[in-house]
């Protein structure tokens, strides 16, 4: 089957209106994807603006144990009896003598001179 000059006149005839349909068609598409944008900017500009109310984790204020107390003085006294035992040996064999801890140095300034 051969193209008669018909159907090509039929063909001509159409493309203006095929090429208004298909650049309609890609500026639907640009328009779309230009307003999901402008939609997602003003959600995320509402969030930026809005102020959250938190969440209520407990009814009041919850007192807290404050263990440092504790445990920093057994640390202390354990690297007392361990830290001195080891800079003694330390200092034995390095021929310089052991450090001297005073807890009361520097705590009391005599002003009256």
């Amino acid at each position: 089957m051969a193209i008669t000059p018909l159907d090509l006149q039929m063909i001509f005839s159409q493309l203006d209106q095929i090429g208004k349909e298909v650049s309609s068609q890609k500026e639907g598409a640009a328009l779309r994807s230009v307003m999901q944008n402008d939609s997602r900017q003003k959600i995320q500009d509402e969030k930026m603006k809005s102020v959250h109310q938190t969440d209520d984790s407990g009814s009041g204020p919850v007192k807290t144990k404050n263990n440092k107390k504790d445990s920093g003085e057994e640390e202390t006294s354990g690297k007392k009896s361990a830290g001195g035992k080891e800079s003694e040996a330390d200092g034995e064999s390095a021929g310089t003598l052991p450090a001297v801890h005073d807890l009361n140095l520097g705590k009391y300034v005599d002003i009256s001179g």
